[in-house]
């Protein structure tokens, strides 16, 4: 078990990206949150998208806006609204309006 930030402890199995969201202090958004909300996805994410906002940034991270919206209820995940409007902002048209799309399905 393994400790990423204080008051979180994390045990094998964790999801990689939940522990990053931890460590950096931030909430996974955009394409990076997609599994969270069962969202569509052309391709699988390369790099990690995180709202920290702080506007500090952080190496092999792409640093959204602040949220507006509330977040994930237990998790580091952004709010499925924020997730859109960040992917709407971030990614190639396809690949986030087939996001926008899965989500009004």
């Amino acid at each position: 078990m393994s400790k990423p930030q204080r008051g979180v402890y994390v045990g094998k199995g964790a999801n990689p990206d939940v522990v990053a969201a931890f460590r950096s202090n931030g909430r996974l958004t955009c394409i990076s949150a997609a599994k969270f909300y069962s969202l569509w996805v052309l391709r699988k994410p390369t790099t990690l998208h995180l709202s920290c906002g702080n506007g500090l940034a952080k190496p092999d991270i792409v640093d959204h806006a602040s949220m507006t919206h509330p977040p994930h209820s237990y998790l580091p995940v952004a709010g499925v609204a924020d997730v859109l409007i960040h992917a709407l902002r971030c990614l190639p048209e396809l690949e986030s309006l087939v996001m926008v799309q899965s989500a009004v399905s």
